[in-house]
């Protein structure tokens, strides 16, 4: 027997439907609403378009025997609504992964609640529940954190995230009593920024505070946001940005004493844009700051007043653009190293810039398949003269660390673009910058930048930071990806000089047509040692995927299995086992 209703069809061999109150029931069924599937021992017809089921599964597998599935008590389901079940077991095959008590689950795109679990097993922690459960509106996000840590308890945390024209804020909290070590963590930390149109610019406001109970907090509990590069100073900014002036006045520092930065307690600025005067144009900068800082494990606080007057040009010259510059100022303290009350340090620099731009086309201006050359140089000349050594003043930022020098630069840019001219694709990009010190007699550094991206299944980075006095590199990085279906190469080298050198390859190849296993090897050249390395097996199926993994460096060995089912889209269920 077959019903067909809004709410799925049912197939019984026994079935009781009432047509005027448009309610029924019947015993063992199949059941099927797509993209969802189950068998049941019992249904219940609640209204055409919504079915409650009872002792069985469900599952977006339409196989006979589904991949995965949701065993449970009851479910009751509203195709394209929403579906909630009770006493859910997730099972991969016959295998059971996790149990939920409960389950509510939005089908439609506009559902403003989610849910996230993420169970894992730690040899040091024992086994953990990480749980989250979020509210949308159109313009904002509200996150409810409730975890339970294993050896180290049970944490809490709340968060939201608001964004609307012109502002958005953001804000997390967390708190947990670890047992292990019977103490108190938490966080907390907000971040906004506002911005008002003015006629002739805008007003901004900046707020940022951030407080932890340790330095290693985020690293303990949250660590793939320590792994983040986020700014996390504390500062509290007022800007007023006009197509005459900038003005900005902030305060600056830390509410934790982990590390060691310098706090502007507060620093003022006002710049006032080039205008015209004469031939040239005339720009000031002005700022004053109240510094504080560590230095040798005492507290040193400052006042400093930092003024430059510049004056420049341009004017054509030998085919290229020329642009000449003078500036004057000084910096005044409060107090130095020799603990004077004040101390006047002027600066005076001068210098020019001399760039070219060459430009030619390799085929008809319209064409896609056409090229474009621009090769760029720089000629640039910088003399300064600093009052005082630095080394008379304490560092608390670039301004202190000025010093007398004479500079010749030279800088080559290489630009290929493909595609139209005006509008191509950068495929091939070249850069170099090198100095030379006429006070100190010796070259400064070189640096160096390739990008090459002929087409999107290759790409070549590298960029570089050369010692001329040495010839030596003080920092290399590149990288190469390579993707040419059904196969995956990328290789990737890291070096640091007196820290460490890495060379990472990667491999990703199919096994089969629904298997595909990828491996991940940094060697560490400077001890010929394995740095990491890690292992992973997928399986692509129609209506799920699997990830089985092995990750192992000199600290911590990870076995991993990770599932992407389409029941809950974009997410995925995480089962780990940690080794100290």
């Amino acid at each position: 027997m077959v019903i067909n209703l809004p709410a799925g069809e049912i197939r019984a061999e026994s079935a009781r439907y009432i047509l005027d109150q448009s309610v029924g029931e019947s015993g063992p069924a199949v059941f099927a609403a797509p993209p969802w599937y189950g068998r049941v021992e019992r249904t219940r017809i609640l209204s055409p378009d919504e079915i409650q089921l009872e002792n069985g599964y469900l599952t977006t597998c339409d196989l006979v025997d589904p991949h995965y599935r949701i065993s449970l008590d009851s479910a009751r389901i509203k195709p394209d609504k929403w579906v909630k079940m009770r006493s859910a077991t997730f099972r991969v095959g016959r295998v059971p992964v996790f149990y939920l008590p409960a389950v509510s689950q939005r089908l439609d795109s506009g559902s403003p609640f989610a849910f996230y679990a993420d169970p894992a097993i730690s040899s040091r922690d024992g086994f953990q529940l990480l749980t989250t459960v979020s509210y949308r509106t159109e313009a904002a996000r509200y996150d409810f954190d409730l975890d339970y840590r294993g050896h180290k308890g049970p944490g809490f945390g709340f968060g939201f995230e608001q964004v609307q024209p012109g502002r958005r804020t953001e804000f997390k909290t967390y708190y947990i009593h670890d047992l292990d070590r019977h103490r108190d963590g938490y966080r907390g930390e907000l971040w906004h920024r506002s911005a008002w149109p003015r006629s002739e610019g805008e007003d901004t406001l900046r707020l940022e505070a951030h407080t932890f109970s340790e330095a290693g907090f985020l690293k303990d509990f949250f660590w793939r946001e320590s792994t983040t590069d986020r700014d996390r100073e504390s500062r509290l900014a007022y800007a007023v940005n006009r197509s005459g002036y900038y003005l900005g006045a902030a305060v600056e520092g830390e509410l934790d004493d982990f590390y060691n930065r310098t706090e502007y307690l507060p620093v003022l600025r006002l710049y006032r844009p080039a205008r015209s005067l004469g031939p040239g144009y005339w720009q000031g900068d002005l700022e004053a700051a109240a510094l504080a800082r560590d230095f040798g494990g005492r507290r040193r606080e400052t006042g400093r007043v930092h003024l430059v007057e510049t004056l420049s040009g341009f004017r054509p010259l030998l085919g290229g653009t020329w642009r000449p510059f003078a500036s004057a100022g000084a910096t005044l303290y409060s107090g130095t190293t020799e603990g004077s009350e004040n101390r006047v340090r002027s600066l005076f620099q001068s210098g020019f810039n001399l760039d070219w731009k060459f430009g030619r086309r390799y085929g008809p201006e319209e064409a896609e398949e056409g090229w474009t050359h621009y090769l760029e140089p720089r000629i640039s000349v910088l003399s300064r003269d600093i009052g005082e050594r630095p080394g008379r003043f304490y560092q608390y930022d670039l301004i202190d660390s000025l010093d007398s020098d004479q500079v010749v630069s030279l800088q080559l840019t290489n630009r290929l673009l493909a595609g139209p001219s005006g509008e191509g694709r950068e495929a091939l990009r070249f850069d170099l910058k090198g100095d030379y010190s006429l006070k100190r007699g010796r070259p400064g550094d070189l640096y160096s930048l390739i990008n090459y991206s002929p087409d999107p299944a290759f790409s070549f980075y590298s960029e570089g930071d050369c010692d001329l006095d040495r010839l030596a590199w003080r920092s290399l990085s590149s990288s190469m990806v390579w993707h040419r279906p059904p196969f995956d190469f990328g290789l990737s080298h890291s070096y640091q000089r007196n820290e460490s050198e890495l060379l990472t390859p990667f491999v990703s190849l199919p096994l089969g047509r629904r298997w595909r296993l990828e491996t991940r090897v940094a060697f560490n050249l400077k001890d010929d040692g394995l740095e990491s390395r890690e292992v992973s097996l997928w399986k692509d199926m129609h209506c799920w995927e699997g990830r089985f993994g092995v990750y192992h460096d000199r600290k911590e060995t990870e076995v991993y299995l990770l599932f992407y089912p389409k029941i809950f889209p974009g997410r995925s269920l995480k089962i780990k086992s940690l080794i100290d």
